[in-house]
């Protein structure tokens, strides 16, 4: 959505700029609510249109219309919770090379609230469309196992760990022995991983996400979501000073 004006638009103008069908009968209501999502305080006028009263204020109100206009993020994002996920790409060690579900929990840990696996792949989506990031497949080499309590763990490994080391050689073998007895070339690593689950784990690359220098907006995502996490930490140093 284009940038507004304190002026007042037509029902035909807003909604070309919001693309909302003006003889939709929730036409008022669905405006009214994308204004709402972008920062704007407004008069409606009935039969008239709608006049802008004030525009969007802040470096949170700014993230929100960049993250709704240009990533087509959803407008009900709470954008502290994006510039968080921003914030753990660009800072917290490991987390552009992780499974989704450790993810998960970083993020919780980091908002106080649950977020989603289904979310954060969804924000990550949004990045690569936008080009605001790229997807390097092979990155960090973890490990899914099961413990003593049959609970899924999964563990970050070193790729020159003497434990990878060892298990590239049963791999190997394991292999090896599938071809001798005649298994056909498609199925040899599906029951690789099968028979060697139990006692080993199953090893596997996670996929890196890199904030794309390149992208177009990328520079300002950076620089709002430093101004938010520095006006976050603050309000919460007072918080305990209080």
């Amino acid at each position: 959505m284009e940038q507004l004006e304190l002026k007042t638009y037509t029902r035909e103008e807003i909604a070309a700029i919001t693309g909302r069908k003006i003889n939709s009968r929730q036409f008022a209501r669905d405006v009214k609510h994308d204004l709402a999502a972008f920062g704007y305080k407004y008069e409606w006028i009935n039969r008239v249109g709608v006049q802008i009263t004030s525009l969007p204020e802040g470096n949170e109100a700014r993230f929100k219309n960049l993250l709704v206009e240009r990533l087509g993020i959803d407008s009900q994002v709470n954008p502290i919770d994006f510039a968080c996920f921003i914030s753990a790409l660009s800072t917290y060690k490991g987390f552009d090379s992780m499974p989704y579900r450790k993810r998960e929990e970083v993020m919780n840990e980091i908002c106080g609230h649950d977020i989603s696996e289904s979310t954060l792949r969804n924000w990550a989506r949004k990045l690569f469309a936008s080009k605001n990031a790229e997807r390097f497949r092979k990155g960090a080499l973890w490990k899914t196992y099961r413990d003593e309590h049959k609970i899924k763990r999964q563990v970050k490994v070193e790729i020159d760990s003497d434990e990878y080391k060892h298990f590239c050689e049963v791999r190997s073998d394991t292999l090896e022995t599938l071809d001798k007895m005649g298994v056909p070339a498609n199925q040899r690593w599906g029951m690789m991983i099968c028979e060697l689950y139990k006692e080993y784990g199953h090893f596997y690359y996670c996929p890196e996400i890199c904030l794309n220098a390149l992208g177009d907006d990328v520079e300002e995502i950076c620089e709002l979501v430093t101004a938010i996490m520095e006006e976050r930490q603050k309000v919460n140093q007072r918080g305990k000073t209080a």
